[in-house]
């Protein structure tokens, strides 16, 4: 599994955290999708493109620890997949790395925006050197909402 997903080459990988650039990606990538389905991929959100992904990989376990970013992740969680609560980033990492090689599957893991990823860096070098098959989203808050109305004030 992790050798499909590490060489599928419609995926943008930007940092150690990989990040979804989709629909992007797909248009930055000639041929990746047949014509008829780049107008369906123009229409598709993040959200849509990550779930329907992560369950064509057979990742349906969510291992976080949500914050002001992850709302929309979680409206209408899809009844398939289960969510794992985790209290502090680094315990998230180290539960989904246990689970990952336990299932040899990859895991997901969303964190809570840069803080969050620095928390888990520990555990994300463990699973690293593990050679746990993970795969890890980090939440921004767009820099248009602090001015007008901050989610945490």
């Amino acid at each position: 599994m992790l050798r499909r997903l590490a060489h599928w080459p419609h995926v943008c990988f930007g940092t150690p955290v990989f990040s979804f650039c989709f629909p992007h990606c797909l248009m930055s990538h000639p041929g990746a999708l047949p014509p008829s389905s780049l107008a369906a991929a123009a229409s598709t959100t993040v959200r849509e493109a990550v779930l329907g992904l992560l369950r064509a990989f057979g990742m349906r376990t969510v291992f976080g620890n949500p914050g002001s970013t992850e709302p929309p992740l979680f409206l209408d969680f899809p009844e398939d997949f289960r969510y794992v609560l985790g209290l502090q980033e680094s315990v998230v990492v180290g539960m989904a790395d246990g689970y990952a090689q336990a299932e040899r599957n990859a895991a997901f893991v969303n964190l809570h925006s840069a803080a969050g990823v620095g928390h888990a860096m520990g555990n994300i070098f463990t699973a690293f050197r593990n050679r746990t098959p993970m795969v890890i989203t980090a939440g921004q808050q767009a820099r248009s909402i602090p001015p007008f109305d901050p989610f945490l004030s």
